[in-house]
């Protein structure tokens, strides 16, 4: 089943902070920090319009820190090519796992073909673009090459407003312009105003 909020379940599964923020950056994505000497570990995400974007952030952010990834010193992220593409990979089998393709879809089949309706479904049900759902499609042989390449250039408004879900994306889209604060950072500071401390 799609996951639901993923900063609510990192907080609670992970016990570790998720901040959307605003970047004037425009390809700001995320980062995951930690403090070596308190172990404290907060992931820090960029909101955008791009509700999909967001959303695979926060899981490749989750799969940096579940792996123990380090960020380099400096800028040396060519280092990091191997960690950036696991976490890009734990990301799309964390949101779209091969066995929920097979529990929708039945088994891959020349008979019944997926069509671009049917990726509109997937993208619409776990909050994903078309690109992540080609990708996974591909790897669980639903799909061949070709049709997986075609697939990687669909834009998830466009597929949104052909197949009658433009509503829904909005709301999502409004949801993923929003800034959240570290819900614990908050609360501890709201515990320290209560103890006039803050």
């Amino acid at each position: 089943q799609p996951l639901g909020d993923l900063i609510a379940l990192i907080d609670l599964e992970e016990g570790i902070d998720v901040a959307v923020i605003r970047s004037p950056a425009d390809d700001a994505h995320g980062i995951t920090v930690r403090d070596p000497h308190t172990g404290t570990t907060m992931l820090i995400v960029t909101a955008t319009d791009n509700p999909t974007r967001l959303r695979s952030t926060i899981a490749h952010e989750l799969g940096h820190h579940l792996f123990g990834d380090k960020t380099p010193d400096g800028n040396d992220w060519n280092s990091r090519v191997s960690q950036e593409s696991r976490a890009t990979a734990f990301a799309r089998h964390l949101l779209l796992p091969v066995a929920a393709l097979g529990d929708l879809l039945g088994e891959p089949d020349t008979s019944r073909p997926i069509r671009e309706s049917d990726v509109s479904a997937l993208v619409q049900r776990f909050n994903l673009s078309p690109q992540m759902v080609a990708i996974q499609l591909g790897e669980a042989r639903f799909i061949g090459e070709e049709q997986r390449e075609r697939w990687m250039r669909l834009r998830t408004p466009d597929l949104a407003t052909r197949y009658g879900w433009g509503g829904p994306y909005a709301l999502w889209q409004a949801d993923s312009r929003a800034t959240r604060p570290p819900q614990r950072l908050l609360q501890r500071a709201i515990d320290g105003y209560a103890q006039g401390l803050v």
